[in-house]
């Protein structure tokens, strides 16, 4: 499990999952694309974060053991475009082309 630090709130999420959404944050920020995040929080509730070049944004993730899935990131810029990237859905179902 990793970390994604958003101010002073940490969330534990799938290692996996953490590396890709850092490849699709630095994408959009790059390009001055903030967006919407939903994450779980402790209580099992929804928090909705917005990532955005002044967010104060740490990941903290085990290393990389494969390279990350292509079909994974489009998906995820595609939600990132259309109203936020959810990372609270199931990572192990495979990403629909």
């Amino acid at each position: 499990m990793g970390t994604l630090h958003y101010g002073s709130t940490a969330f534990e999420l799938e290692d996996d999952a953490l590396r890709h959404f850092s490849a699709v944050m630095v994408a959009k920020l790059r390009r001055g694309e903030p967006f919407l995040a939903l994450v779980r929080d402790d209580d099992d509730g929804l928090e909705r974060i917005w990532v955005h070049a002044a967010a104060d944004v740490r990941i903290a993730t085990m290393p990389a053991t494969q390279p990350l899935d292509q079909s994974r990131l489009q998906h995820m810029v595609a939600q990132a475009n259309k109203g936020g990237i959810d990372l609270c859905e199931p990572w192990m179902v495979a990403v629909a082309a």
